[in-house]
């Protein structure tokens, strides 16, 4: 938040890896102080990640050589707190991360409400972060965003949903990940380019689900930004950072003192043919200068400008290609080509001659001018010497 030129005193940071003093789950402490602000209308904003281990879509893949590995816990139809035969350990885990992301929503509940029976028009500003939905090629996992309650609230409070993977904001693998709520992020605005060397050595590293529990540089900066945005109604403004800070931050933005800023230049990717292309998309490059040469609207061009349309067409449907593209060219207008391309050629050349001959007499004329008022002046004081 202070990098981008936020207020130091105004964001309260909890993680439970801190103490025992941010615990959400006690009773008495720090959500207890929280429900006294929300009551008092001192919340201004609510951002949070709640534990996502029991919803893991990872859960339902099976790990070979591990038979005990993590199983799935929520199941659809009624168990989506939690399936009936769980052990006393997977119900402490459906437990407390359950009661983590209802105390969340509850503080939110009360500082929305209590803000309306105020009069007060500013709202609370909500985000709830969870992994992306697997309904398309898992749909047995319970997710939290295809839930009725979610939906209710979305009806209720006019959420909206922001979907991002972590990967393009400087993370260390893919990760579709999903905001919930009513704060208005930009996610295209912190996109991070990254080379692919560095993307495949990087995904070796990754050992568990531990290691993407912590949100990359990219979603940190796009919340903060949002946080400034919406809630402290300025504009959001880079700040200097310690050279701690920039090796935290996957060296983002660019340094100049910085030796790996300096090698990688923040280089975008590669501009590789893409496998899955995507319908309804231009692309356009262009290419020169090169040797001059006759266009096909028939004047003359050094640089050239290629487009191509992508458009998605069902397997099988012949009627929409272009005929006109695939209709060859006769020889006659080929062969006719050529020859006023050659007779342009020798065109070229006999200018080209012309213009050495032309630059070959003028040297020669120059050289005997010189010549001829080296001797002009030689004479003359010939001619000084024999009157003294």
């Amino acid at each position: 938040m202070q990098k981008h030129g936020g207020g130091e005193g105004r964001l309260l940071e909890i993680d439970v890896l801190r103490g025992e003093g941010h615990d959400l789950l006690c009773d008495q402490g720090i959500y207890s102080g929280l429900l006294r602000c929300a009551v008092e209308g001192k919340l201004d904003a609510l951002i949070g990640g709640p534990p996502c281990r029991t919803r893991s879509v990872l859960r339902h893949y099976d790990i070979p050589g591990q038979p005990d590995c993590p199983r799935p816990i929520r199941a659809w139809g009624g168990e989506e707190f939690g399936i009936k035969d769980a052990t006393e350990e997977e119900k402490k885990k459906l437990q407390e991360d359950d009661l983590v992301a209802w105390r969340m929503m509850f503080l939110f509940m009360v500082a929305s409400y209590v803000r309306k029976a105020r009069g007060i028009p500013e709202k609370v500003q909500f985000t709830l972060e969870q992994p992306s939905s697997p309904k398309a090629y898992k749909p047995e996992v319970v997710s939290w965003w295809d839930t009725w309650h979610w939906q209710e609230l979305k009806k209720e409070f006019d959420f909206k949903e922001t979907q991002v993977k972590h990967r393009g904001l400087g993370g260390t693998a893919e990760k579709p990940t999903t905001f919930g709520g009513n704060l208005a992020l930009r996610p295209e605005e912190h996109y991070v380019s990254r080379g692919g060397a560095e993307e495949k050595s990087e995904e070796k590293k990754i050992r568990s689900s531990k290691d993407l529990s912590r949100w990359p540089p990219g979603i940190m900066a796009m919340v903060a930004c949002a946080l400034q945005r919406s809630v402290m109604q300025k504009t959001p403004a880079l700040k200097a950072i310690s050279w701690e800070q920039h090796l935290a931050m996957n060296h983002t933005p660019y340094r100049r003192d910085c030796l790996v800023c300096q090698q990688t230049l923040q280089q975008a990717h590669p501009h590789r043919r893409v496998k899955h292309p995507t319908g309804g998309v231009l692309s356009l490059d262009t290419a020169g200068p090169l040797v001059k040469a006759q266009d096909v609207t028939g004047g003359s061009a050094r640089y050239f400008l290629v487009g191509a349309v992508t458009w998605a067409v069902p397997l099988g449907i012949v009627d929409l290609k272009d005929a006109a593209m695939e209709e060859e060219v006769p020889e006659e207008e080929i062969e006719e080509a050529r020859l006023k391309r050659k007779k342009k050629i020798k065109l070229i050349k006999e200018k080209q001659r012309r213009t050495k001959r032309r630059l070959k007499v003028a040297r020669s004329q120059l050289k005997n001018d010189k010549n001829l008022n080296q001797f002009q002046t030689q004479l003359k004081k010939k001619r000084v010497w024999t009157l003294l």
